[in-house]
């Protein structure tokens, strides 16, 4: 089975927060950081207005606070597009072509193949199939490059992988 796809920013950002939000299973201080951040940024502004403490340490404690507050709303969502802008390979039309044996991906500047050996997991989305290959890599598949028949067998090579688990 073969397909021809285009990653756009949108596809890459939400499955880059998929892999962050969900897939890393985020401990709960890095839930807690904009939270936190918030409730930081109001009791120091509070302490400064209200009770006129000027003291460097509530000044600090405001920075602090605003930085955590728009680090994950703000600087995270900024940083992963600028990624995928500043990647010239991302950008590329890649031609696909799903075997058996690996999938090979073939752009006008690079041909490779990845084993099916090379994956440790498989994860479905909405949107796409993100395909790992470590913790910290993964392959991107929207799913809007495959027919829906193609989908369905693309599901059953992953399963059959042991990549993607049984439907319950």
């Amino acid at each position: 089975m073969g397909t021809r796809f285009q990653l756009s920013e949108g596809e890459y950002f939400k499955a880059t927060k998929e892999y962050c939000y969900r897939l890393r299973r985020s401990g709960l201080i890095s839930r807690l950081v904009t939270p936190v951040g918030i409730l930081l940024s109001l009791l120091t502004g509070f302490v400064l207005v209200f009770i006129t403490v000027h003291d460097p340490v509530v000044w600090l404690g405001l920075v602090l606070g605003l930085y955590a507050a728009l680090c994950r709303s703000v600087l995270w969502p900024y940083r992963v597009r600028r990624i995928f802008r500043k990647s010239p390979n991302l950008l590329l039309e890649q031609h696909l072509l799903i075997g058996d044996e690996a999938i090979e991906v073939e752009t006008n500047v690079s041909r490779g193949e990845m084993r099916w050996q090379g994956f440790q997991k498989a994860y479905e989305t909405t949107d796409v199939f993100l395909l790992f290959l470590s913790p910290v890599s993964f392959f991107l598949l929207p799913k809007r490059a495959f027919a829906p028949d193609d989908l369905d067998k693309l599901r059953e090579v992953l399963r059959s992988k042991g990549l993607l688990p049984q439907p319950s």
